[in-house]
C-alpha cells in the first residue's frame, strides 16, 4: 500500500470512541455530578512515522476525583480508540492509558503516560495539561502498510 493511500485512510478515520475514568467518584454512580467525563473533540493526523490525535476532554474531575488525586493516591484515565478505514474494516484499536499523581512529599503532581512523565506545581496546571491530550501515539504507519 503507498503512503497516500494510507494518508487518504487516515483522514476518514474515527478514532477515539471512550473515555473512562478509573477512580470514579460515587458521585458520578448516583448521577450527583452535572457533567460527566466527556472527549468533546479528536483531530487525527500523522507526525513523522507515527499516526497520532490530539483529544480535548471535558468534565475529568469530579470533587471525588480532585480528593483522590490530592490525597495521594492516583487516577487513571482510559483512551479507547478504533482507528477505522474507508471500508469501515478496524485497522488499529488499543487503550492508552494516562496515572494522574500528587506526589505529597515533594508536592508535585505529575501526568505519566506510557513513555513520559510530566511534572507540574499546580493541580490546576496538571488539570489543564489533560484537558488536551497532545499527540497520542495511535498507531506507527509502518503498521498500516
Amino acid at each position: 500500500m503507498s503512503k497516500p493511500l494510507i494518508r487518504r485512510s487516515i483522514r476518514a478515520a474515527i478514532v477515539i470512541v471512550g473515555l473512562a475514568v478509573l477512580a470514579r467518584a460515587p458521585a458520578y454512580a448516583a448521577g450527583g455530578e452535572s457533567e460527566r467525563p466527556a472527549i468533546t473533540g479528536a483531530r487525527v493526523f500523522i507526525a513523522g512515522d507515527k499516526v497520532v490525535s490530539t483529544v480535548t476532554t471535558s468534565g475529568l474531575f469530579s470533587e471525588g476525583i480532585v480528593g483522590t488525586v490530592q490525597s495521594g493516591l492516583p487516577a487513571v484515565i482510559e483512551l479507547l480508540y478504533s482507528l477505522v478505514g474507508r471500508d469501515n474494516k478496524t485497522l488499529e484499536a488499543g487503550l492508552h492509558t494516562i496515572e494522574l499523581r500528587y506526589d505529597v512529599w515533594e508536592n508535585v503532581y505529575s501526568v505519566e503516560k506510557v513513555d513520559t512523565t510530566s511534572r507540574f506545581s499546580s493541580f490546576a496546571a496538571m488539570a489543564s495539561a489533560v484537558q488536551t491530550l497532545r499527540r497520542v501515539t495511535i498507531v506507527p504507519l509502518s503498521a498500516l502498510r
